[in-house]
This record gives structure tokens, C-alpha cells and sequence, in this order.
């Protein structure tokens, strides 16, 4: 594939000829920073689009701790293509790496016009004017990428390993399981939109996506220590009690002493989607939907509470001597308490209009992020079993990646690969 002479960035031309990934970051930012950034929402609250996300030199990978939950995401996952070298996997990496931290610094991929205005570029504008928007991208290399085909065997990490199935899932769940994902976040679709056209554009012929899924979370942009949970498509708050401190995300979230060191104080990550039966819980009693989340709708409180964030009470009982809280309710099954660790939950909504039979085809699309596989196992198991919600939704697709540590300036993902 030729480079055109106005675009400024190739696949190929990335790496080879002795262009190392400093130059390529170089040259992929040759565009300027997009300017006439504004702020607010159609819901009236605000959220700064002037806002970006560091690619390089950070401790930890861009889009899994970000400064608060962006709006809206795309998840895409690819397989290399078959014939493909380690090679082109080599100049693939580098030339992901390089457009990403590009595109989250709110620039432009090359020209926008060719010569005197005319010709053809790669890069389409769409953008223009919408800032960094808060983008994020997030890559994870998937069980696949570490088999014979391009000899990374050495590099698998122990935990990354197909997952096992969940007592709950229906037969016909789908495996989406790839040799990358993309994870893309934003608090602007069209900012989305163009990450993962050119992302895509980038990958060919060298990866066929695979999957992909869309979804959105309405958020406020804040720093305030508890901020208000969004809510959910059954219409309860999502994310109360999720991991928050640093002190939780080293336990819990980020991988310290890695069996592998490119995964140094990165993670694990699971895909789901999980289809919801609107019509059904639409035709649920309140009072029993309360019972379900162990949480009261309105207000987001723990049914032994007053406020959102108010500590449930597991122990409490009513005068009939039942549990407050039932044993089984969503929230007591996922919590610390009866668990012993967190798992992250990165949740947002879906909705791809409509099932053959009419029905809201909508849900959940769900990213977990933990340092211990077996701690997702065991709670998804449990939950499987036990869970109240389970009666209305669905797990209809599954994937397991591991993302590794973020890139210093100069240098890409996976570079460690091809020491």
C-alpha cells in the first residue's frame, strides 16, 4: 500500500526504511490541534470536550482509570489476517500506537486538503472542532495473538486463557475472542467515529475486524468524591460502590510483578453483553425491582439506607426477621463485603433498536478490568447461580484480553515482542 503524497501517515511506511516510532508519532501528528472546542450538554451538564487523555509515558494503560466515565464507546476486535508476518504485526502495533496518542491529543492525522485544495487525503475532517473530547484508546492482545503463527508463545500471560463457562450462559453465547481489541471512549460520538474509521482504515489488509458493539453512558464530567451514578436501562444507578481509590485499583485493578513484563501494571480485561428483557421488567412490580438490585429505584440508596452512598447493611433484618437486603439481590452478591476484592465495572448501555419479534434489542455492554482472573470467575460464577437479575437478562457475548502497560514516548504497545 502507497503512501499518498498529502496525507502524512501509512501503515506500512511507519517503520520501515528505519523510521522508528518516535518519527512515526512525528510524522502521524503533522496535524494541528483541533480548536473551537465547547463545553456542555443537551441534558445540562457539562462536560469540558477541551479535555484529553496522555497516550504515552503513564504508569498505567490510557481508558481504564479515566478522570470520569466518558458518554460514549466503541469496542471493536480484530484477527490478523491469514499470511500475515511477524513483521506486519511489528508495523501494525507501532502504527496503532502512533495514530492513537495522536488522535486522544485532539489532532489531525495527516492534511485535511491536498495541494491548492484539491486531491485526495486520509484524513476526513469529520473531527474538526470537536476537541480530545476526552478520548481514550485502549488495546488488549487476546489468547489468539500468542499462538505459533508469529512465535510469541513465550509472551502469553499465565491468566490469559479463554473463559470457562458461566452457569448462566445460554448455549448460544458468542466468543468473541480476537487477537486485539480497541476499546474507544469519548464523551463526543463523531470524535469515536473517527478514531475507529481511521483505526480501521490503518489495520488493512494486515487485521479483519472481527466484532463490534457501541454503547453509551449519560455522565457527568466531575471531580466531586462521589459523583451521582448514571443509570442503567432498567432505570437504576450503575456503578455506586465500583472501585474508585488508587489504594483499591493497585489491590484490585493493576497488575504489579506481572508474570509477563510488557503487562507491567496493566490488566485483565472481559468483554460481555448482555441482552436485557425490557418488556418484561417494564412489567414488573417497583417494589420487586427493588428487591432485585437491593436498592432503592429513585434514589440509588441501599434499601437499609437514605443516600447513594450510604454503606448497605447486609446484616439488617425487618420485624418479620427477613433480610433488608435479600442475599441474592445484584448488590449483595457483587459486593466487598460477601466477596472479599472488587472487581472493576465499566459499564454502559446499548440499544440496536429492534428484535425480529419487536422487542428492545438493548443491555448492557460491560468491561471488567481486574489483576486476578480467578476473582471474575468466582463472582460471575456465583452470580450465575444465584442471581435475582438473571430472570431478565441475557450474557449473549463474551472475550477476555490482556491490555498491556502504556508506551514511553517513541515506543509503541508490544514493543516487547520483537526485542
Amino acid at each position: 500500500m502507497g503512501e499518498n503524497q498529502n496525507t502524512g501517515i501509512t501503515r506500512r511506511g511507519l517503520i520501515t526504511g528505519g523510521l522508528g516510532a518516535a518519527a512515526a508519532a512525528a510524522v502521524v501528528g503533522a496535524g494541528g490541534v483541533l480548536s473551537g472546542c465547547t463545553t456542555g450538554s443537551a441534558d445540562g451538564s457539562t462536560v469540558d470536550l477541551t479535555s484529553s487523555i496522555p497516550f504515552y509515558d503513564q504508569k498505567h494503560p490510557a481508558g481504564i482509570h479515566t478522570p470520569h466515565h466518558q458518554r460514549h464507546v466503541t469496542f471493536l476486535t480484530f484477527d490478523m489476517a491469514e499470511g500475515t508476518t511477524k513483521d506486519d504485526l511489528k508495523q501494525l502495533l507501532a502504527t496503532w500506537s502512533a495514530a492513537a496518542a495522536t488522535m486522544m491529543q485532539g489532532k489531525t492525522l495527516g492534511k485535511i486538503e491536498g495541494n491548492h485544495g484539491h486531491g485526495m487525503t486520509k484524513e476526513n475532517g469529520e473531527a474538526l472542532d470537536l476537541g480530545p473530547s476526552s478520548l481514550s484508546i485502549t488495546f488488549g492482545f487476546g489468547p489468539s495473538l500468542f499462538d505459533e503463527r508469529f512465535g510469541l508463545e513465550e509472551f502469553k500471560p499465565k491468566q490469559l486463557e479463554p473463559l470457562p463457562r458461566i452457569v448462566s450462559d445460554p448455549v448460544d453465547i458468542k466468543n468473541v475472542d480476537a487477537d486485539f481489541s480497541i476499546q474507544i471512549c469519548a464523551d463526543d460520538k463523531q470524535v469515536i467515529f473517527h478514531a475507529l474509521r481511521h483505526l480501521a482504515r490503518l489495520a488493512r489488509p494486515t487485521a479483519n475486524i472481527r466484532f463490534s458493539q457501541s454503547g453509551f453512558m449519560p455522565t457527568t464530567a466531575t471531580t466531586e468524591k462521589n459523583p451521582p451514578a448514571p443509570r442503567n436501562l432498567f432505570g437504576f444507578k450503575d456503578g455506586t460502590r465500583n472501585v474508585s481509590s488508587d489504594e483499591d485499583f493497585e489491590e484490585f485493578v493493576w497488575l504489579n510483578n506481572a508474570d509477563q513484563a510488557w503487562m507491567e501494571g496493566g490488566t485483565y480485561q472481559v468483554f460481555r453483553r448482555m441482552y436485557m428483557d425490557i418488556e418484561t421488567w417494564d412489567a414488573d412490580d417497583i417494589a420487586d425491582q427493588q428487591t432485585i438490585f437491593g436498592r432503592f429505584k429513585e434514589s440509588g440508596a441501599p434499601l437499609t439506607g437514605t443516600h447513594e452512598y450510604d454503606d448497605p447493611d447486609y446484616d439488617a433484618v425487618d420485624e418479620n426477621g427477613e433480610k433488608v437486603i435479600a442475599w441474592n439481590s445484584h448488590g449483595a452478591l457483587l459486593s466487598y463485603e460477601n466477596n472479599g476484592f472488587r472487581i472493576l465495572r465499566r459499564p454502559f448501555n446499548y440499544a440496536d433498536g429492534f428484535t425480529e419479534t419487536g422487542k428492545h434489542d438493548a443491555g448492557f455492554a460491560f468491561f471488567f478490568s481486574m489483576n486476578d482472573m480467578e476473582h471474575w470467575i468466582e463472582l460471575r460464577q456465583k452470580m450465575g447461580k444465584h442471581d435475582l437479575m438473571n430472570e431478565y437478562v441475557r450474557d449473549t457475548h463474551s472475550g477476555i484480553w490482556a491490555i498491556p502497560k502504556a508506551p514511553a514516548k517513541g515506543h509503541f504497545i508490544g514493543e516487547e515482542f520483537f526485542a
